[in-house]
């Protein structure tokens, strides 16, 4: 847990996704996706499956995908999506869902590169000090609505 808290601090100083990814694994919601190099965790992904999670109906739903921003490659984010492609289809998954924002424009060229589009879109707005440790090169997906 340590090494996914290391690679979220960086994108939202204090976020601890301990407790999300122990009720996904404890509640049979989904899996935790980790891409490692070496001994190193260098991205994971948090995804929802059907049926008793937030995935819709036929689809697998990434809630959180971060890869680490001193590996911030492209073919990072495309080797972990590969996983989360891979888990859908094991689960006979027709689809795969992920939350985008354009502000993350690196990660979003990648996922259109990769043969994903639009389906609908929901807007975050900001309001107030623009933070500090938000990089639109990240490669992040996230959806914590």
């Amino acid at each position: 847990m340590q090494k996914v808290r290391r690679i979220t601090n960086h994108f939202w100083r204090g976020l601890d996704l301990s407790k999300e990814i122990e009720i996904v694994d404890g509640l049979t919601l989904g899996d935790t996706l980790l891409l490692e190099k070496g001994r190193e965790v260098i991205g994971f992904a948090v995804c929802h499956l059907p049926p008793n999670s937030e995935a819709p109906h036929g689809s697998a739903y990434v809630k959180l995908l971060a890869i680490d921003s001193a590996h911030r490659k492209p073919e990072h984010l495309q080797a972990l999506l590969a996983g989360v492609e891979d888990l859908a289809a094991g689960a006979q998954l027709q689809r795969v869902v992920v939350p985008a924002y354009t502000y993350y424009w690196t990660a979003y060229q990648t996922l259109l590169e990769r043969g994903y589009h639009v389906d609908f879109t929901m807007v975050r707005m900001k309001r107030g000090k623009q933070e500090d440790y938000e990089d639109a090169s990240d490669l992040v997906l996230d959806d914590w609505r």
